[in-house]
């Protein structure tokens, strides 16, 4: 009697991201400016990647090609296992700036996420006051953004990009413009809120402390135009509530981003 042959068994992806030789050029005033050569890495599910680099490198652009918002040159970008054709819904995305509408108080600046995928306000009203008891600002959930702080809008912008609950935080130097003591308090509230939650976050920074800190892996690229120079890892257990001040846990790791930029043509 013959057996049959069982069908193979399916093998759970772990894989969230891949980019695959991204190159990406965009017009400049007078020629065309290749932003990004050769890139390739991919990113695992529930990983918290930093994307770490100079200014004008391309991390912007590398973020915006995932997001769907801009198409490669040539090469590929794929989330889930299928190609980035245009931004997706289960994608949540902060900015450098945190783009609050003046006429909206916090809450419903928060909602307008909800309003612009056509879900129900009353379904997401409970979640929004959560995220923002979180973050640390619930008795501002009344509050213009006015009457805010630098760091309470981007926290307020972060609940907003994570009110529907997506599995992938795509986060461009969200707190660059913020001072020192607030960077570092806002980070941790960050790490706090998707520490546990198996989101995928991939973090564009050109702090290396920061990178450092917040990440399981940081991606170093070079000068423009843009290539992957370094991937780090950081095996820091978490919880992380010790910012890498001078000699700490995080040291070598900080060297090492360092030493990576310098090679890239960072500080040359």
């Amino acid at each position: 009697m013959s057996v049959k042959s069982q069908p193979p068994a399916v093998q759970q992806v772990r894989e969230k991201i891949s980019v695959s030789g991204v190159t990406h050029d965009f017009a400049g005033r007078s020629r065309m400016v290749r932003a990004l050569e050769d890139v390739s890495f991919s990113v695992d599910k529930g990983q918290f990647v930093s994307i770490l680099g100079p200014s004008g490198c391309g991390k912007s652009t590398l973020l915006s090609l995932v997001s769907g918002l801009v198409e490669a040159t040539r090469g590929e970008v794929r989330v889930d296992g299928a190609p980035i054709r245009s931004t997706g819904h289960d994608m949540g995305m902060v900015f450098q700036s945190d783009l609050l509408l003046d006429w909206r108080n916090a809450i419903d600046n928060i909602l307008i996420q909800v309003e612009f995928r056509g879900l129900k306000r009353s379904d997401y009203a409970d979640a929004a006051r959560d995220l923002l008891a979180k973050t640390g600002i619930e008795q501002f959930a009344e509050a213009m953004p006015k009457q805010l702080s630098g760091g309470m809008r981007q926290r307020v912008g972060i609940c907003r990009a994570l009110i529907h609950d997506p599995s992938l935080l795509l986060m461009d130097e969200p707190f660059g413009a913020l001072d020192a003591i607030t960077r570092e308090k806002i980070n941790v509230d960050l790490l706090n809120i998707v520490g546990a939650s198996g989101k995928t976050v991939l973090f564009v920074t050109h702090s290396i402390e920061e990178a450092v800190f917040l990440a399981d892996r940081v991606l170093v690229m070079s000068g423009r135009p843009g290539r992957l120079v370094a991937d780090i890892e950081v095996p820091v257990p978490r919880p992380r509530l010790e910012w890498p001040h001078g000699e700490s846990v995080f040291s070598p790791y900080v060297k090492e981003a360092r030493e990576a930029l310098t090679r890239g043509g960072s500080f040359s």
